[in-house]
C-alpha cells in the first residue's frame, strides 16, 4: 500500500472513530445525563487513542462505552478519581482537539513511533 492510500485509510479509520465517540456522547445528552464511569473511561481511552494514532483502538473503546451493564460484571474498570473532571463538556472539548490534531500515519507512545 502506498503512503496515500495508508493515509486515506488511517483519514478513514480516524473519521469512523471520531463518529463512534460522538454518537457516544450524544447518546448521553438524549438522556440528559453524564456518564457514569464505565462509559467515562473508555470514551477517555478512546480520546487518548486519537491523539497517539490508534484509531481502530478508538472506536473500539467507544463502542465499548456502550456495553449493557449486564455485560460489564468482572470487568476490572479502573475508577480513577481525576476521570471525575471529565463531564461531557470536557470530553466534547477534548475530542475536537483530538478531531483537529493532523493525522497520525503511525502510532506513537509519546516519543515511540511504531513503524
Amino acid at each position: 500500500m502506498g503512503e496515500n492510500e495508508h493515509a486515506h485509510a488511517l483519514q478513514s479509520e480516524k473519521d469512523d472513530a471520531v463518529a463512534d465517540i460522538n454518537l457516544v456522547l450524544d447518546m448521553l445528552a438524549d438522556a440528559s445525563r453524564n456518564p457514569d464511569p464505565w462509559e467515562r473511561s473508555y470514551l477517555v481511552h478512546a480520546i487518548s487513542a486519537l491523539f497517539a494514532g490508534f484509531y481502530r483502538h478508538a472506536a473500539v473503546d467507544a463502542r465499548s462505552a456502550l456495553r449493557p451493564h449486564s455485560e460489564r460484571k468482572g470487568s476490572g474498570v479502573l475508577i480513577d478519581p481525576a476521570l471525575e473532571l471529565c463531564d461531557p463538556a470536557l470530553l466534547r472539548k477534548a475530542l475536537e482537539a483530538a478531531r483537529t490534531e493532523p493525522l497520525q500515519l503511525y502510532p506513537h507512545f509519546g516519543p515511540i513511533e511504531l513503524r
